[in-house]
């Protein structure tokens, strides 16, 4: 979840924003939940290189999100992006293309998709960046949720929380 660090010196400052990532525990749902309700956006992982993982995405984690967090933007990554095309993998291991295509389309709770490689570091950049740029779509939802508070309050709310937000989308 992303929390404005500001530092005034007289004059209104834009904040700058701490990111804090939640590992969660795959065996411990009550954990979860709490991660989930402080959630401005989920990376959610699979390895490219083991058809097992992307199942447990289908089959457990997207359902677990729809019913706990369907409003939160969901960032899915496909792992090990370095080890799809070794010699050392067996083809039946690897998800294809074709198989993260269906689940986009069937799943329409994910924000957006991007493959990365820990050991390589290529689109590591790219996952935390879309990861940010979704993250925005949280506080306008807490706006929005507060829309029964009186209008003045609610333009607090917004130059506080989404400072660069509503100067880069001006028609919200």
């Amino acid at each position: 979840y992303l929390t404005p660090d500001c530092v005034t010196g007289g004059a209104r400052a834009v904040p700058d924003y701490t990111a804090t990532i939640t590992d969660t525990d795959s065996e411990n749902l009550d954990g979860r939940v709490v991660a989930y309700n402080r959630a401005d956006a989920i990376i959610l992982c699979f390895s490219l290189i083991n058809k097992a993982s992307f199942k447990s995405i289908k089959n457990k984690w997207l359902k677990e999100l729809e019913q706990h967090c369907s409003n939160t933007p969901i960032i899915l990554v496909g792992t090990h992006s370095d080890a799809v095309h070794s010699s050392n993998i067996k083809k039946k291991d690897i998800v294809t293309v074709q198989h993260i295509q269906k689940l986009l389309e069937d799943a329409k709770i994910i924000h957006s998709y991007c493959e990365s490689s820990a050991l390589t570091k290529e689109g590591l950049s790219d996952v935390f960046e879309q990861t940010f740029d979704a993250a925005w779509i949280g506080p306008v939802r807490l706006v929005m949720r507060m829309r029964t508070v009186h209008q003045s309050t609610m333009d607090k709310l917004k130059d506080y929380l989404v400072p660069c937000f509503f100067k880069k989308h001006k028609n919200i």
